[in-house]
């Protein structure tokens, strides 16, 4: 619970972050994004290989459990100048939550 708890005020962090950064700099809206009118709804991950990389040029991260089922894309980690790292801390966090679970990152755009 208390992991689970600091996963999420990671995320909401990240937000806040990025949302400040943009402030600054170069924003990507919903409407430059190139959809087909049969397309029902944005695909995130369409989405997220659209937008740009942060200062240092370290690309946005997919927090990716492996499962049952395939692999599952957990989160979306990105607003922070070394998405990577908060990606890698957030895999430590989980590992030692569920450690019978694999975990790993990947880059998103």
């Amino acid at each position: 619970m208390k992991t689970t708890l600091y996963l999420g005020l990671l995320v909401l962090t990240a937000g806040v972050f990025y949302l400040m950064g943009s402030l600054n700099s170069e924003v990507v809206y919903v409407e430059s994004l190139e959809i087909t009118p049969s397309q029902e709804r944005i695909d995130f991950e369409f989405a997220a290989e659209s937008l740009p990389r942060g200062g240092l040029d370290i690309p946005a991260q997919w927090f990716i459990m492996d499962g049952m089922a395939g692999e599952e894309k957990m989160m979306f980690i990105f607003g922070y100048a070394d998405n990577r790292s908060v990606c890698e801390h957030t895999l430590e966090l989980a590992r030692e939550e569920a450690p019978w679970r694999e975990f790993r990152c990947e880059d998103a755009n």
